[in-house]
Protein backbone atom coordinates (compact mmCIF):
# COMPACT_ATOMS: atom_id res chain seq x y z
CA UNK A 1 0.00 0.00 0.00
CA UNK A 2 3.18 2.52 0.65
CA UNK A 3 3.08 2.60 -3.32
CA UNK A 4 -0.21 3.45 -4.05
CA UNK A 5 0.07 6.47 -1.20
CA UNK A 6 3.76 8.36 -2.73
CA UNK A 7 3.38 10.03 -5.61
CA UNK A 8 5.81 8.04 -8.63
CA UNK A 9 7.66 11.45 -9.21
CA UNK A 10 8.29 12.69 -6.00
CA UNK A 11 12.36 12.79 -6.82
CA UNK A 12 11.76 14.64 -9.78
CA UNK A 13 9.87 17.49 -7.84
CA UNK A 14 12.76 17.88 -5.40
CA UNK A 15 15.21 18.20 -7.70
CA UNK A 16 13.12 20.72 -9.35
CA UNK A 17 12.72 22.89 -6.43
CA UNK A 18 16.36 22.65 -5.87
CA UNK A 19 17.01 23.66 -9.32
CA UNK A 20 14.73 26.82 -8.91
CA UNK A 21 16.19 28.55 -6.13
CA UNK A 22 19.39 28.71 -8.53
CA UNK A 23 19.58 30.94 -10.69
CA UNK A 24 21.22 31.03 -14.18
CA UNK A 25 23.33 34.19 -13.21
CA UNK A 26 25.35 32.56 -10.69
CA UNK A 27 28.46 31.30 -12.41
CA UNK A 28 31.50 29.62 -11.17
CA UNK A 29 34.82 32.08 -11.52
CA UNK A 30 37.46 30.80 -14.06
CA UNK A 31 40.63 30.23 -11.97
CA UNK A 32 43.35 31.85 -13.74
CA UNK A 33 41.44 32.77 -17.11
CA UNK A 34 41.92 35.71 -18.44
CA UNK A 35 40.14 37.34 -21.58
CA UNK A 36 42.47 36.80 -23.85
CA UNK A 37 42.41 32.90 -22.68
CA UNK A 38 38.81 33.05 -23.14
CA UNK A 39 39.26 34.58 -26.77
CA UNK A 40 41.95 32.53 -27.93
CA UNK A 41 39.56 29.40 -26.66
CA UNK A 42 36.89 30.75 -28.85
CA UNK A 43 39.38 31.23 -31.48
CA UNK A 44 40.11 27.40 -31.37
CA UNK A 45 36.57 26.22 -31.31
CA UNK A 46 35.66 28.17 -34.48
CA UNK A 47 38.47 26.49 -36.33
CA UNK A 48 38.03 22.89 -34.97
CA UNK A 49 34.19 23.39 -36.26
CA UNK A 50 35.62 24.78 -39.92
CA UNK A 51 37.89 21.48 -40.10
CA UNK A 52 35.19 19.76 -39.19
CA UNK A 53 33.08 20.53 -42.19
CA UNK A 54 36.10 20.66 -44.61
CA UNK A 55 36.14 16.93 -43.19
CA UNK A 56 33.05 16.15 -43.81
CA UNK A 57 32.72 17.56 -47.45
CA UNK A 58 35.84 15.86 -48.36
CA UNK A 59 34.19 12.50 -47.13
CA UNK A 60 30.92 13.13 -48.87
CA UNK A 61 33.11 14.11 -52.05
CA UNK A 62 35.02 10.81 -51.68
CA UNK A 63 31.47 9.31 -51.25
CA UNK A 64 30.13 11.02 -54.35
CA UNK A 65 33.05 9.99 -56.68
CA UNK A 66 32.42 5.67 -55.98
Amino acid sequence: MDSVRTPLFAPIRVLNQGMRHRGARHQLPLAGSSRTELIVLDVVFAFGVIALFALIGLLAKAVDKL
